[in-house]
């Protein structure tokens, strides 16, 4: 006879666990490694409403979720799950939202933000040499193939095999 465990409680516990992590985890980045400056950011340096123009608050709120909506965060879940159970899933979700995910895209972001808004292996070209410059892009162009193959792959599949008409048994063997 198993415990019965209201998911509600879960649901409660996770969300309190986030926004502990947002508020003391995320205060002693800002505070010790990124160190706020009260500079104006690139878009107010360099405006040329083109490539640099500010952007509002909610727009800018609008485009991070859009960012950061890579294979990591939505492959990631689903991988843990199927390895580990709804268990494996909310941890990755929780401690990789806390500890990996939120500081990769804060530190990324204030990188480029302190450095006139380039990108991250324009910056490796400036601060190591040439050659990471050439590297890194490489290596960003490469993950960006695999990640569009992944969600081809794997989105694909799952919606074909959920609409029974263009499915074949040689697609999908359920039908």
């Amino acid at each position: 006879m198993g415990v019965e465990l209201n998911s509600a409680i879960v649901a409660i516990a996770a969300i309190f666990a986030l926004l502990s992590g947002y508020k003391f985890y995320g205060t002693f980045i800002e505070k010790k490694i990124v160190k706020p400056e009260e500079k104006p950011t690139s878009a107010h340096e360099l405006r040329d409403d083109f490539d640099y123009s500010p952007a509002r608050r909610i727009t800018l709120f609008g485009h991070h979720p859009s960012s950061i909506a890579g294979a990591g965060p939505i492959l990631g879940p689903v991988a843990a799950a199927i390895a580990f159970g709804w268990t494996g899933c909310l941890l990755w979700i929780v401690i990789g939202g806390i500890f990996m995910g939120a500081v990769h895209d804060h530190l990324s972001l204030m990188i480029s933000v302190r450095h006139k808004g380039v990108s991250i292996p324009d910056l490796s070209g400036e601060i190591v040499s040439p050659l990471a410059r050439l590297l890194f892009t490489i290596f960003v162009w490469i993950t960006l193939v695999l990640v569009i193959v992944i969600f081809g792959i794997t989105d694909g599949h799952s919606i074909a095999c959920r609409i029974p008409l263009p499915c074949d048994a040689s697609v999908c063997p359920r039908y």
